[in-house]
């Protein structure tokens, strides 16, 4: 009878161990099953194992799990406020027969290569990184927009003296304010002359204070003897305005309001961009001659 007890003892014991070690692993598989599932939330948080073992740093951790949390929520809703505008964009789209890709969002995303495609580019308005005032698909390129010409142009009135006695031509003058003469045009045309420069502004005000802003001849436009900017095509991040042009031909021609006379693209910068354009230009919305006489 004494043996037949201890057996029963044994198998008592050997049953509650047994318990023991499901119980361990058990909990061992609900850590991992909660490592897991932090892993998939995208939360990383790097302690040290000395750091663990005060409360405060515990509360530290938390807290920095908590604004992981709200940054990934900020997120998903910035981004679908970006889907809401797409809409808009992708209905223009079709209607002008154009395709746009996929797009995503991401307000850390780091672009690579140099100039914007023209896909990228309705992609950086939707976002906001880039404004075109009436933005039009039928003047979307594959990697530019095209800026229309506005109905005004002003031409130099030279005034100016040289100290030469015996000179008397009339100069325009670096240090000086030079008056000119204004002229508002129509369906008529306006005449070019070689010879002259002439100061216009495009329609449209744009902005981005996150690219390096260009503008540049159209093919058409130069195979026709016009030159849209004479060394004045870089625009500055952070410029906001319309673009003022400086016009010169090589031959006699007739031009028109509201063609497309040139074309913007954006490049990716490299580097900080902190830095922004506040010049004596900044928010022109007219055809500005030089300033550069200013101080």
């Amino acid at each position: 009878m004494a043996t037949k007890k201890k057996s029963t003892s044994s198998s008592t014991k050997k049953q509650t161990n047994k318990e023991e070690n499901l119980s361990a692993v058990t909990e061992e598989k609900l850590i991992e099953d909660a490592t897991n599932a932090i892993k998939e939330e995208e939360v990383k948080v790097e302690v040290s194992p000395e750091a663990v073992n005060t409360s405060e740093n515990v509360n530290e951790i938390k807290v920095d799990v908590v604004e992981e949390k709200e940054k990934k929520n900020e997120t998903k809703n910035t981004a679908s406020n970006y889907y809401k505008i797409e809409k808009k964009y992708r209905k223009m789209a079709e209607e002008a027969g154009i395709t746009l890709p996929e797009y995503t969002y991401d307000e850390n995303e780091k672009l690579v290569g140099s100039t914007l495609t023209g896909a990228e580019i309705v992609r950086q308005i939707i976002m906001g990184n880039i404004e075109i005032d009436g933005f039009d698909f039928k003047n979307l390129n594959p990697n530019s927009y095209n800026l229309t010409l506005g109905n005004v142009i002003k031409t130099y009135n030279p005034v100016h003296s040289s100290s030469n006695k015996n000179d008397r031509t009339q100069y325009l003058d670096i240090f000086k304010e030079n008056p000119y003469n204004e002229y508002e045009f129509g369906d008529e045309g306006f005449a070019l002359v070689p010879g002259k420069i002439y100061i216009a502004t495009t329609n449209e005000r744009t902005f981005t204070n996150k690219f390096i802003p260009k503008i540049d001849g159209r093919s058409s436009i130069g195979r026709l003897g016009i030159m849209v900017h004479l060394t004045a095509g870089y625009g500055d991040i952070g410029f906001n305005g319309k673009w003022t042009l400086e016009i010169a031909v090589i031959q006699p021609i007739i031009i028109y309001p509201n063609i497309p006379i040139c074309q913007i693209s954006f490049n990716t910068p490299s580097g900080d961009t902190s830095i922004q354009y506040k010049g004596r230009y900044q928010n022109q919305d007219s055809a500005q001659t030089s300033k550069f006489y200013l101080k």
